[in-house]
């Protein structure tokens, strides 16, 4: 298994934790700031995921679609993922070019 899923597993697994442990604090009616951190504790495994994935995209199939001459395409792609992760609007077909 490559490291990176290992690495993204491990996150993963943080994240279910802290989800799991979101529901049953506010099935309990805890205090909500102690909730809000365990929201924050999930968010920050999810963007751990997130970077570690597009780390490893740009590090291998990014640098081969700039090998290959296809590196317009594959950062558009890239950007789409980040501009949506970010609730971004999508810049609609336009090619890189349009600036």
């Amino acid at each position: 298994m490559p490291e990176v899923c290992q690495h993204c597993g491990a996150a993963l697994a943080l994240g279910a934790i802290a989800c799991f442990r979101c529901g049953r604090m506010v099935e309990r009616e805890e205090y909500c700031m102690d909730i809000l951190q365990q929201t924050a504790a999930l968010r920050a495994a999810v963007d751990a995921v997130t970077l570690m994935l597009l780390e490893d995209h740009v590090a291998g199939c990014l640098t081969t679609a700039v090998r290959t001459g296809q590196a317009e395409v594959y950062t558009e792609e890239v950007m789409e993922v980040v501009r949506r992760s970010m609730g971004r609007p999508s810049r609609g077909g336009r090619s890189a070019s349009d600036g």
